[in-house]
């Protein structure tokens, strides 16, 4: 006859006394990160959609270290498709087929996608990142 458990200190004294170890699950930290995997330091950018406002947002410049990873939106995602851009300072870039606009200096932009007439200000083309709905995800910048 099986005896139920249901005082957890017991619970844990049979699992240590099995020789059992308990770990206890907590919610990871939710967010979009890009990380560095050239030898060159990357200087990263970000566009999205946003719902309020009904707009495309771009973002940058998130200065990641080779070998670094750099969280460059906070929290739970919110879209299934995220847009990066990168460069080396140099002559290497991340370059895919979406245009958004970013500017020289650290900047957030509004209607990233529809203008880009600011000082400073020109269009470079982002890679589409499909999240699959996830939470979190993870981008890699490859050589």
């Amino acid at each position: 006859m099986l005896k139920r458990l249901t005082n957890p200190l017991g619970i844990l004294t049979m699992i240590a006394g099995l020789g059992g170890t308990l770990a206890i699950a907590t919610p990871a930290e939710a967010s979009f990160t890009v990380c560095n995997k050239d030898t060159m330091k990357a200087f990263v950018s970000i566009a999205y959609y946003s719902r309020s406002p009904d707009t495309f947002i771009s973002e940058g410049w998130w200065h990641v270290d080779p070998g670094k990873c750099a969280t460059v939106i906070a929290g739970e995602l919110k879209n299934k498709y995220y847009f990066v851009y990168g460069h080396d300072g140099k002559n290497g870039e991340w370059a895919g087929s979406k245009q958004f606009c970013v500017s020289s200096e650290e900047y957030t932009l509004a209607d990233a996608d529809k203008k880009c007439t600011g000082k400073d200000e020109r269009w470079e083309k982002f890679i589409p990142v499909d999240t699959g709905d996830a939470p979190n995800f993870t981008f890699n910048l490859r050589p």
